[in-house]
């Protein structure tokens, strides 16, 4: 079963958020709005990156940015979802995945090792 659940995951692409440049919501934003209002001072939100909103592990979206300005973005297209200022975390992500090589070592019929690699991207920290 593990075995399986590791394979069907593999090169699967994972949104991974940059949570130490998170930022919140300044203005709330409603379902289609292209702009996000954040400060984006010395963090690293880039044009053709991603944004992501998040309130909670059940209420998030993952935009893509279409351009930085001095205190907001600007999307590709519009918001799926409403958002609430000062509630609403907003932070760069990355795509990360797992390599397509990834397997189980059986140790014994009771123990399993495995050596996991992740990688980011494009990703500069």
């Amino acid at each position: 079963m593990a075995s399986a659940i590791l394979l069907g995951n593999q090169a699967r692409p994972f949104g991974v958020g940059r949570w130490q440049f998170r930022t919140e919501l300044a203005i709330a934003a409603a379902e289609d709005d292209l702009n996000v209002y954040c400060t984006t001072d010395d963090i690293p939100f880039v044009a053709g990156g991603l944004a992501l909103l998040w309130t909670s592990a059940f209420d998030w979206e993952v935009q893509t940015i279409a351009s930085v300005e001095s205190d907001h973005l600007v999307l590709t297209s519009g918001l799926r979802s409403s958002w609430l200022a000062r509630t609403t975390a907003v932070l760069p992500a990355v795509v990360g995945r797992l390599s397509t090589s990834e397997a189980l070592s059986w140790e014994d019929l009771d123990k399993v090792s495995q050596r996991v690699e992740f990688s980011v991207d494009g990703f500069n920290p």
